[in-house]
């Protein structure tokens, strides 16, 4: 039993060695699984700041392209989209009010300018209309002054019409820009689809005229600028002459001023035919656009508007005329002359006027119908013209 006992007890090691095994298994498993615990928690953190992350991204993302996206579809009644609509139309309105602003201010500086300078002018060709004091004392008050020379007359009257035609400049700029500025003012409507309405109709109503007013401010600006070079050059054309002998001096510097002024013209010829032969030009104008048929307004509005009115005219009178019971009413009156008793002289004098007055009226009528219908040809030559003119320009124009 002994040798039995001794010789079973060596596997005792191998049973210590398999529990200090699971042991070192078991510490190793549960700090992995510590480990896995912690790598949970540390995932948790960085899936919540990717979450966080792709939150401010979005958000910076939509801030970067929020003014290339259209608005949200919204019901037209919203005061958010009205407020919006009406903060676009209004801008436009600010950019093409800065536009005609600066246009009136340059034209408004200018013309102070140029009055100063032009009444420079204006006081000695005034003075040279009145006589001198000497004379003056000699004439008694019960005369009157005699009549100056119609050159000077014709240099004061130039002078004269420049200044006039300034003062309206300074006068329209002023306006302008009174109009311009209620423009950009808020109207005192309750809603914001009110005040757009308001704003949009008011806008539709007053750019066209604004427009207008830049053209004739332009024009007038350039009508009071020839007056006063037309004044100048005819002043200097009469002092020239009224030496014994010619003033060649002066002579040559009137025909360089006629040369450089030329030049202007001839320069704003230039520009125009650049305008009418190029699209898009930068030279375009009110008279390339009436040239080529492009103008809302000028004279192929007004032709078409002359066109119209007799065609017009002719197309109502076409409805009434038959419904005036002329003829009804002059033979009722006939009716009533021959019942009447009138001697027979009477009665044939009366036919006698009649019918003189009826060939008179019938020979002025085919006179007055005949030069109608040369008039009539003639305009409408002149309008296939301008038609056909305005074609070959559109055909041949460089785009």
């Amino acid at each position: 039993m002994a040798s039995t006992s001794h010789s079973e007890e060596p596997p005792r090691p191998r049973v210590d060695a398999d529990e200090s095994s699971s042991n070192l298994l078991a510490t190793n498993f549960s700090q992995l699984i510590a480990v896995v615990e912690k790598l949970g928690t540390t995932m948790e953190k960085v899936e919540s700041t990717l979450l966080d992350h792709g939150k401010q991204f979005e958000v910076l993302t939509r801030d970067a392209l929020k003014n290339d996206q259209p608005y949200d579809q919204k019901d037209l009644e919203d005061e958010s989209t009205c407020l919006a609509l009406y903060d676009m139309v209004m801008a436009k309105t600010k950019e093409k009010a800065d536009e005609w602003n600066g246009t009136m201010d340059v034209t408004l500086i200018f013309i102070a300018l140029f009055s100063a300078v032009l009444t420079a002018f204006l006081v000695p060709a005034t003075q040279t209309l009145l006589p001198t004091s000497d004379n003056s004392g000699n004439s008694t008050s019960s005369q009157a002054l005699p009549l100056p020379a119609r050159s000077d007359e014709a240099v004061c009257a130039f002078y004269y019409l420049s200044l006039i035609t300034a003062i309206i400049i300074a006068v329209l700029c002023a306006l302008g820009r009174q109009w311009v500025r209620r423009l950009t003012i808020r109207p005192n409507k309750k809603t914001w689809k009110e005040r757009m309405f308001w704003h949009i109709e008011r806008m539709r109503r007053a750019e066209k005229w604004l427009q207008v007013l830049m053209e004739v401010l332009y024009w007038m600006l350039l009508v009071s600028i020839g007056l006063f070079m037309s004044g100048l050059l005819y002043q200097l054309w009469n002092v020239s002459h009224s030496f014994e002998e010619r003033a060649i001096i002066l002579l040559a510097t009137w025909a360089l001023g006629v040369v450089l002024i030329g030049g202007i013209v001839v320069t704003m010829i230039a520009t125009t035919y650049h305008a009418v032969r190029y699209q898009a030009s930068v030279f375009e104008g009110l008279i390339s656009r009436v040239i080529v048929g492009e103008a809302d307004i000028g004279l192929v509005k007004g032709v078409k508007s002359i066109w119209a009115w007799p065609k017009e005219r002719v197309a109502k009178g076409g409805n009434w005329w038959p419904g005036v019971t002329i003829q009804e009413s002059l033979r009722v009156g006939l009716a009533q002359l021959k019942n009447m008793r009138l001697s027979d002289v009477f009665e044939r004098g009366g036919r006698r006027m009649r019918s003189l007055v009826a060939k008179r009226e019938k020979s002025w009528k085919s006179f007055t119908t005949a030069m109608t219908d040369i008039r009539w040809k003639k305009w409408m030559k002149t309008l296939n013209l301008v038609k056909e003119a305005q074609e070959w320009i559109k055909r041949n124009r460089v785009k």
